[in-house]
């Protein structure tokens, strides 16, 4: 069921990127500190599940962000993937799918469900070929380590 979800999520970005350029990056624990924690861009932060439906749902959604937001980097975790465990222990999910917005290896922002494409929190004042931004609502940093540095 996992791998059908990732081939889905493929074939649609594949479809999706023969009219333009669209990346969706999937991350575990060994590129999650450069795909997301270094990111120049803000990072949209799919939590998803081979196992539920609203996930699914979300593809097109993540792909229009991507292909509408070129400033904004989506990156998604399969959290029935292995080589997770410290994504899963380091980040608050409690329900699929879940978005973190992160910025400046910060988390800004968090949605819990099956969202609309505009109500996805975005960086303030992003380049979009449409208009609509939302501020952040919640802060938080990533856990660190006790010397300091993040725990990757």
């Amino acid at each position: 069921m996992k791998r059908i979800f990732f081939i889905a999520l493929a074939c649609a970005a594949v479809l999706a990127s023969a009219a333009e350029d669209i990346k969706i990056v999937k991350v575990n624990d060994a590129n999650f500190e450069k795909e997301v924690l270094q990111s120049k861009k803000p990072v949209i932060l799919d939590i998803t599940s081979t196992s539920c439906p609203p996930c699914l749902i979300m593809i097109p959604t993540l792909i229009g962000i991507a292909k509408n937001y070129p400033d904004i980097k989506i990156a998604t975790v399969g959290i029935d993937e292995p080589g997770i465990d410290k994504i899963k222990a380091s980040l608050p999910i409690q329900a699929f799918p879940t978005f973190f917005m992160v910025r400046d290896g910060k988390i800004v922002n968090q949605l819990v469900g099956a969202v609309k494409e505009e109500d996805l929190p975005r960086s303030p004042q992003p380049s979009r070929r449409k208009s609509r931004t939302q501020s952040a609502i919640w802060c938080a940093r990533l856990p660190a380590s006790s010397t300091g540095s993040r725990t990757w």
